[in-house]
Formats: structure tokens, C-alpha cells, sequence
């Protein structure tokens, strides 16, 4: 079994990545997402949100880890989200 704390950020402003494109890749991974009125980086223009966001995820994990006595991610799921780490 493994925990899964998966959110995404969708910055609306993005004209790097299309916003549509963000919020597909999320829904394909199963991620939660938070949407922040921003560009590309918004770890510099929503810095609380992104902050707020990775506690969230973090929170999640570490809870559901102490209560399921399990790894964050498993070496099967690791590969399959970085194929290029093998």
C-alpha cells in the first residue's frame, strides 16, 4: 500500500506551461489541485500558497505513513513517475 499526498499547483497566469495542460496532468495523476493567479514561478509571487500547499502534502503523508506503517513511495511507484532515475 502506498501513500499518496498529491497535489498540484495551476498557475492561471502561466503562459510557459498552458494552465489546461497543468490542470490535465494533475487530473491524470490523481492530484488535488490548488489554483494561485500567477505565472510560471509561483513560488516567487504566491510564496504563502505554495508553502501552504507543501505542508498540506506533507501533513498528509506523514500521517497517513505513521498510521499505515508504509513508505512515502515505493521503488515501483518511484520508477513510474521518473522513468529516466533507473
Amino acid at each position: 500500500m502506498e501513500v499518496e499526498a498529491e497535489l498540484s499547483i495551476v498557475a492561471t497566469e502561466d503562459r510557459t506551461v498552458h494552465p489546461d495542460l497543468e490542470r490535465f496532468l494533475a487530473k491524470r495523476m490523481g492530484a488535488t489541485t490548488v489554483e494561485a493567479k500567477s505565472s510560471h514561478v509561483a513560488m516567487l509571487s504566491q510564496p504563502q500558497l505554495v508553502l501552504d500547499v507543501i505542508r498540506k502534502a506533507a501533513k498528509a503523508a506523514h500521517g497517513a505513513r505513521q498510521q499505515r506503517k508504509v513508505p512515502l513511495v515505493s521503488p515501483a511507484r518511484a520508477r513510474r513517475l521518473n522513468p529516466l532515475a533507473r
